[in-house]
């Protein structure tokens, strides 16, 4: 509860948070008035369980067909527009935050992210030429709290494009679920750090996915 001012006060950032009279944002309610909450990939990267249980634990199945995942095992990936599900929204190209590993039709690269510029949504935002009318803080709070941890916090990886700096790390994402329906976003982590593209992404718990695929982990380079 000591934290509850300062989440509030990072809701009233956005436009489409819309806080409660307990001071609660529901963004399940907001995604689905969006078209983009529910299981499966026709909601793209958004993709989750909807039963009570979103947890991979026995005795709490998840809706028939649901995998976690599910685009990882497609030949070919949706793109970044298609994947965000919001490309409705983006007729300015402020909205979704671009990224390409599908076609030929790369983005133009953001700028150079300094050390200390990136410190808060409305700082990422304007990195990114987002308006802050985009959700996409909903989902890129994921890889945007790894990054965090890697570079403020255990400080093992240095915000920064010098390639003589640059060095492989393997990273242990334990008991990743949903975020493999995302796992694209997480191009943070080589984009901005001094953390290589041969970067390792293991996989070690992920339900459904592993049962399909033995418990290999799913490596993201």
């Amino acid at each position: 509860m000591e934290r509850h001012p300062y989440f509030t006060a990072q809701l009233k950032q956005f436009s489409w948070a819309r806080i409660e009279l307990d001071g609660s944002f529901s963004h399940r309610i907001f995604e689905a008035r969006l078209g983009v909450y529910g299981p499966g990939m026709k909601f793209g990267f958004w993709s989750v369980p909807t039963a009570p249980e979103s947890h991979d634990m026995e005795g709490f199945p998840h809706a028939k067909h649901y995998i976690h995942g599910e685009m990882m095992l497609q030949q070919r990936w949706p793109t970044d527009i298609d994947a965000w599900k919001l490309g409705h929204m983006n007729g300015k190209g402020d909205i979704i935050p671009r990224l390409s590993f599908t076609t030929g039709e790369f983005p133009p690269p953001p700028p150079k992210v300094e050390h200390g510029q990136i410190k808060d949504w409305e700082s990422w935002y304007r990195w990114r030429g987002l308006s802050m009318a985009s959700p996409a803080a909903l989902l890129m709070h994921y890889p945007l709290s790894v990054y965090h941890i890697l570079v403020d916090i255990l400080q093992i990886a240095k915000c920064t494009h010098i390639s003589n700096e640059r060095r492989a790390l393997q990273i242990h994402y334990i008991g990743a679920e949903k975020e493999l329906n995302h796992l694209p976003l997480y191009d943070v982590l080589f984009v901005w750090t001094s953390v290589d593209t041969n970067c390792l992404l293991q996989i070690l718990r992920a339900g459904s996915f592993t049962s399909l695929h033995g418990h290999h982990p799913y490596r993201f380079r």
